[in-house]
């Protein structure tokens, strides 16, 4: 069994499957699945698993994120729904790097996804940054070895996400398009915000949305 070296942390969406698609190294390579809260978390799981199966990844782990009340906050510059956002992504980043160490990865593979938007990709990689930081500190600032946590897909579009995940030969039903919860096992309901979100990027790109039913045209 190899050692593992990259943490991948996978979400069960396409972004994470995309991310898993393109592991230079899926043999020394952990998924690590934040389970959600939601109708669509027993979903996201199965595909996150479905990743870790598909490209025989030395180790799964299943991390329960604790769900972080939404209730108002008051003062600071950013609207609640940015502040859930940004401290739920410290969450994960921090359970995911105490991870990380614990097996020793060097790496962590964050499948971050905000498109051409300037200042969310700046405010993802300050994250990212910040966290990194506060595991050297918390190291004692001595050790040699930083851990690295990287975005490749931050910048990327949703049609873009399509292409490659096709190039690559992914699964293309290994995620969880729908936040009513189809969509693995069951068809999606193509009425909510992510049905029609990767619907769109998939007939952008021209490939067949996986989903169609037999005989079907899209």
């Amino acid at each position: 069994m190899s050692r593992p070296g990259t943490l991948l942390i996978d979400y069960g969406d396409f972004p994470s499957l995309v991310a898993a698609t393109i592991l230079a190294r899926p043999d020394e390579a952990v998924i690590f699945h934040p389970r959600g809260h939601d109708a669509a978390a027993a979903g996201r799981e199965a595909a996150a698993m479905r990743h870790g199966e598909v490209l025989d990844v030395v180790g799964f782990i299943v991390d329960g994120i604790p769900e972080i009340d939404a209730a108002p906050v008051a003062g600071g510059s950013m609207s609640d729904p940015q502040r859930i956002e940004a401290l739920d992504d410290a969450c994960v980043l921090m359970r995911a790097a105490a991870a990380a160490d614990r097996l020793g990865c060097s790496k962590i593979l964050w499948p971050r996804q905000e498109g051409p938007d300037a200042d969310r990709i700046g405010q993802a990689v300050q994250r990212a940054n910040l966290v990194a930081d506060v595991v050297q500190v918390g190291a004692g600032g001595t050790s040699t070895r930083r851990l690295v946590i990287d975005l490749p897909l931050v910048d990327l579009t949703d049609e873009r996400l399509v292409d490659l995940a096709d190039e690559g030969g992914a699964p293309m039903r290994a995620f969880q398009p729908c936040s009513a919860g189809g969509g693995t096992t069951t068809a999606p309901c193509e009425r909510c915000d992510g049905c029609r979100r990767w619907r769109a990027a998939f007939d952008a790109a021209g490939v067949a949305w996986p989903w169609i039913p037999a005989g079907a045209t899209a």
